[in-house]
């Protein structure tokens, strides 16, 4: 039932018993929120890349967004509950990109908190960004309808300065940001988004500079559900 259900007693020997079930309604209805949301909707989210020496439109940053699901513990950490949402972008010639809005049902008992949702940005030669949505310490997030805080807004990314081997300790720090690509089968909902981790991690490679960054072989270790795609299918000829 919605939040807009009632109880109707439509007989007087039903009364006690319709009394006692409206009662539980009414205070079940708050509870609804403890476990996360039932349903949870995204707004739209676009906004523009710039180089940030030039300001010029940067094309081609691959820019991938989840959206976390967690459970809170006594001690006030997170438990990490698998994702909502999984999507990817790529930023034309103006330097934009897009994700449409969507609506899903929750299946889970965990709640969107300040990755809702999260959003990484990457492309080779630049220093990684990521975002969250940074709420007030202590704020409880509610509401079925969740925004980006970069939504409109011009993101500018920094050209590295240093060398191979210090770009790929920059780029290290980005597996804590992409955890998410190991959980079932979300790799795969981020094509472009591997695919360009995966170009990286073989020039370090071919440099012999060593890399945490994921890959297709990282993928291909893992233990996937039979229900993911074929990494070598999915891949296939892409991986140069």
């Amino acid at each position: 039932m919605g939040s807009g259900a009632s109880i109707q007693c439509k007989e007087p020997r039903w009364s006690l018993r319709c009394l006692a079930q409206g009662l539980l309604f009414t205070a079940l209805l708050p509870l609804s929120a403890c476990g996360g949301m039932p349903v949870y909707s995204a707004a739209p989210i676009e906004a523009w890349v710039v180089d940030a020496d030039t300001n010029a439109p940067l094309e081609g940053v691959i820019v991938a967004a989840n959206w976390q699901l967690v459970s809170g513990t006594l001690a006030g950490g997170e438990i990490p509950k698998g994702q909502l949402m999984v999507m990817e972008a790529v930023t034309d010639k103006d330097g934009r990109f897009y994700f449409e809005g969507w609506t899903k049902v929750n299946l889970t008992t965990g709640e969107l908190r300040d990755k809702d949702p999260q959003i990484v940005m990457f492309k080779s030669g630049y220093r990684y960004r990521g975002f969250t949505n940074e709420y007030p310490v202590n704020q409880v997030v509610i509401g079925v309808r969740r925004e980006s805080k970069l939504n409109k807004q011009t993101v500018k990314l920094e050209k590295f300065k240093g060398d191979q081997k210090e770009y790929s300790v920059h780029l290290d720090s980005i597996s804590i940001d992409t955890h998410f690509l190991e959980e079932e089968c979300n790799w795969a909902k981020v094509p472009h988004f591997l695919l360009e981790l995966h170009k990286q991690y073989w020039r370090f490679r071919s440099a012999r500079i060593s890399s945490g960054l994921p890959s297709l072989e990282s993928i291909k270790a893992l233990k996937n559900s039979p229900n993911c795609p074929s990494p070598d299918q999915l891949f296939k000829g892409r991986e140069q």
